[in-house]
């Protein structure tokens, strides 16, 4: 015997809300490691209290993205991920600024998005330009030792020649 469940509409407002389940656990996990070394060493919720630069958390951003991107996976003082630090300092950004404590003084607005476009524009016509470039010299790509790896016709017929396989 099946059970039907009826209407229930704490189901049908609670769809109605923002859909927090989509937020990845791990996020709020890392971030509050990252919060409680931040409160302890100044004051939990400071940015509440006292009005924040919003240039003093986004170089905060700036300094974790280039470590994460040179290859550090670790805060070396909180020992989570740089991740977890600018998740941190965005989550203070967007905090501050909702309850009206955040201090924009970034500079006043430049080119950055008119060279963003540009750069993806001359990037994709490298990239066009140097892809016919290897078809019409025959370039072709092999797999080598589960990599990819270029190699023109020419290179490999002198390899044969010579008897070995130049890397």
């Amino acid at each position: 015997m099946s059970r039907r469940v009826g209407f229930n509409p704490k189901v049908a407002i609670g769809r109605t809300k923002a859909p927090l389940r989509l937020v990845p656990s791990a996020l709020p996990i890392y971030v509050s490691i990252v919060q409680e070394l931040g409160g302890t060493k100044y004051e939990p919720y400071n940015w509440r209290k006292y009005r924040v630069s919003r240039i003093a958390y986004l170089e905060a951003v700036l300094r974790h993205t280039l470590q994460a991107l040179d290859g550090e996976d670790m805060d070396p003082e909180s020992r989570v991920p740089h991740e977890a630090h600018i998740a941190a300092c965005c989550g203070i950004i967007l905090d501050a600024w909702t309850i009206g404590k955040l201090v924009d003084d970034r500079y006043k607005t430049g080119k950055v998005s008119e060279l963003l476009a540009l750069a993806k524009e001359r990037c994709a016509e490298i990239r066009a330009r140097f892809e016919a470039k290897r078809r019409r010299t025959g370039a072709r790509t092999e797999r080598t030792r589960g990599r990819r790896r270029a190699v023109t016709r020419t290179r490999r017929n002198y390899s044969r020649r010579i008897g070995r396989r130049l890397s």
